[in-house]
């Protein structure tokens, strides 16, 4: 399994968008600046927004990078705060890219 993640800081009320195949660990980095210089080291308090599984890393990417090209603060916290949007998504990125999403 692998993972694409949407963290949220309220602190800097900002959105990251990444992928992994440990989420736990991957959070507990981006709050400890394990990635020294990378855009998460604006503030430690990141919590998870959205987790969506993946069956391998190469679908997870093409989520990752659907995600990213949204370019939308506003798109991830409707993601975020609406099941049905997050539904949506899941079926955009079946028929676009013929990926299965949980």
């Amino acid at each position: 399994m692998h993972y694409v993640y949407v963290i949220y800081s309220l602190s800097a009320d900002r959105y990251y968008i990444g992928e992994t195949v440990d989420i736990q660990e991957r959070i507990h980095q981006h709050n400890t600046h394990f990635f020294k210089g990378a855009f998460t080291t604006i503030a430690s308090d990141w919590k998870l927004a959205l987790l969506f599984t993946c069956s391998d890393r190469p679908a997870a990417l093409k989520v990752e990078k659907h995600l990213k090209q949204m370019k939308s603060k506003q798109y991830l916290t409707r993601l975020h705060n609406d099941i049905a949007a997050q539904e949506k998504l899941k079926l955009i990125i079946r028929d676009k890219y013929g990926i299965e999403v949980q």
